[in-house]
């Protein structure tokens, strides 16, 4: 990484390499610190997704199927408490006698910096089909 980059965007970083760490690895509750209480999930086929919708689905999951993401962030910027980064997403997905699923597409996250220091994802825009 370059020196340049500063230590929100650094922090920005790490929530996305902890988001992958923690989904490869099913940690759910973990995962879930990571994102803001107001939460949203905006994606192209369906309805915006809360948090507690999103932590739903990924605890029927588990044990049933195996996620792993991989991130290409491509930008990340900060002002004030409020960061915003591009990635290209990749995520594949494997099920107990289904043929794997390989999803492809750019997302863009907005982060806000929390009361406690932490930085959280708290609206995921993805494109991915």
């Amino acid at each position: 990484m370059s020196p340049n980059k500063s230590a929100d965007e650094l922090a920005i970083r790490q929530v996305v390499a902890d988001w992958i760490q923690f989904t490869v690895e099913e940690r759910v509750e973990e995962l879930m610190d990571l994102m803001t209480d107001d939460m949203l999930f905006l994606t192209t086929k369906f309805p915006p997704m809360t948090k507690a919708e999103f932590e739903k689905g990924t605890r029927e999951m588990v044990g049933k199927a195996r996620i792993v993401p991989q991130a290409d962030i491509k930008e990340v910027q900060v002002e004030g408490d409020f960061g915003w980064l591009w990635q290209e997403l990749t995520v594949n997905v494997v099920m107990e006698g289904k043929e794997p699923v390989v999803m492809k597409g750019r997302t863009m996250g907005i982060y806000r910096r929390c009361e406690d220091g932490k930085w959280r994802l708290m609206r995921d825009a993805n494109m991915m089909p």
